[in-house]
């Protein structure tokens, strides 16, 4: 009965929701993080990044469980309706009905029950990325959210790639992680978009630096190798989330993991270049 498979995906989404915002509000506490910028130790400083990358592909882990918990949620409320609007224009018409009265009634109940428990805890989804808008969080003018582009053209309802990796001038920088909340469910009544993973696409101000023909500096070169092993931590961490997805028979996660995986590889293979032979590990 539809009823029980609601009531199921319900207790998924009340279970994991907790965990999801427990995982968020870690990510807000980053700012005790902004100490990053006066690290001097390259081993302790990477070992910070590798930290807060393994919270964010925890958070990002948990967001494609939601959104697909809610969007199968919610196609099943659009089910109930549809049958909903089908008895009304059947009532009209002086038909009919294709269930009972009582069924009718019980139909309707659980459709306004649950319409409020999809908006309710989908707002959530959406909203606890926010808590995130600290401009200071890593310091100064660095710390200003970069905009990118992911699982699409920002037309399309993407976001930033998460990449604490960034560098700028020395100082450790993020971008956005509105990411977060890339493929949530649209609001009932339109086309949910699809669950996505993270695509960390290559920055366009650390492009144009690999573009430029001038030898990199000692301390360019310092930041591209940090750069460099985050990417590859990264590139380790989609690749199991790549081969669960696979095992798991989930083509959806698999076929848009995988295409991180190739967007990681262009980024490592760019950077390697720029830093030459010589300047790689």
């Amino acid at each position: 009965m539809i009823y029980s498979k609601l009531n199921i995906l319900k207790i998924k989404i009340l279970k994991l929701l907790p965990e999801f915002e427990s995982t968020m509000l870690q990510l807000n506490n980053i700012e005790s993080i902004k100490e990053l910028n006066g690290i001097i130790d390259h081993e302790e400083k990477i070992n910070k990044l590798s930290e807060i990358n393994s919270i964010i592909q925890d958070a990002i882990t948990k967001r494609i469980k939601l959104v697909g918990l809610f969007s199968r949620f919610e196609k099943l409320i659009k089910s109930v309706n549809n049958t909903i609007l089908l008895n009304e224009s059947r009532i009209k018409n002086d038909k009919e009905l294709i269930v009972s009265k009582d069924e009718f009634k019980v139909l309707k109940s659980i459709y306004q029950i649950n319409i409020y428990f999809l908006q309710e805890n989908m707002s959530k989804l959406r909203t606890v990325p926010k808590l995130l808008k600290n401009k200071d969080v890593f310091g100064g003018s660095s710390g200003v959210m970069n905009r990118g582009t992911y699982g699409g053209s920002p037309a399309q309802g993407s976001a930033s790639p998460v990449d604490p990796g960034q560098t700028n001038g020395g100082q450790i920088t993020r971008t956005t992680l509105s990411d977060l909340t890339a493929g949530a469910p649209a609001a009932p009544g339109s086309k949910p978009a699809a669950p996505t993973a993270h695509i960390p696409a290559p920055p366009a101000q650390m492009t144009a630096q690999i573009g430029v023909a001038a030898p990199l500096t000692k301390r360019e070169i310092r930041e591209q190798r940090e750069k460099l092993m985050v990417l590859m931590e990264q590139r380790f961490l989609v690749e199991e989330m790549t081969a669960s997805a696979k095992r798991q028979r989930n083509f959806e996660d698999f076929a848009v993991l995988d295409a991180s995986l190739a967007d990681l590889a262009a980024e490592i293979a760019a950077i390697t270049a720029a830093l030459g032979d010589e300047n790689a590990f």
